[in-house]
């Protein structure tokens, strides 16, 4: 059974935690295709296998975001996929 599948029938069971788990599956799905399409997922598919799987509905915003709104600087209080997101994002602005 595939993935979706299973967000199916969790749907059919519990209908408002099928629907979020059916929109996560959804966000994940095209924010991956997204990555992969504009070359980012080498930057965090070397991370360590203890590292938990980053949202990658959020990171796409983020990205996508500095790259319209172009800043010169931006603050950010982490050290994982975000950071490594939001560099790539300022360094392809120039």
């Amino acid at each position: 059974m595939g993935k979706f599948s299973r967000y199916f029938w969790t749907a059919l069971k519990n209908p408002r935690l099928g629907m979020y788990e059916i929109h996560n599956f959804v966000t994940r799905t095209y924010a991956k295709a997204k990555f992969k399409k504009h070359g980012l997922i080498p930057y965090i598919a070397g991370l360590s296998p203890d590292v938990y799987e980053p949202q990658f509905g959020d990171l796409w915003h983020l990205y996508s975001l500095i790259r319209k709104r172009r800043p010169e600087l931006a603050l950010e209080f982490g050290s994982g996929y975000s950071t490594i997101i939001m560099a790539q994002a300022i360094h392809e602005n120039g």
